[in-house]
């Protein structure tokens, strides 16, 4: 599901399960690594947790 270089609209797909921890390792990095340069995504993500 994820590719090799996440972009917002796969982030949009994963982070449900990001956020419950079921993701492989792997794919927790992806999301990691798109969040540590995406502000955009990072409100998504904020807004979720509240």
């Amino acid at each position: 599901m994820i590719h090799q270089s996440l972009v917002c609209r796969d982030l949009v797909e994963v982070v449900s399960d990001w956020l419950d921890g079921a993701l492989s390792a792997a794919e927790r990095a992806e999301v990691e690594e798109h969040l540590a340069i995406c502000p955009g995504c990072v409100a998504y993500v904020e807004q979720l947790r509240t």
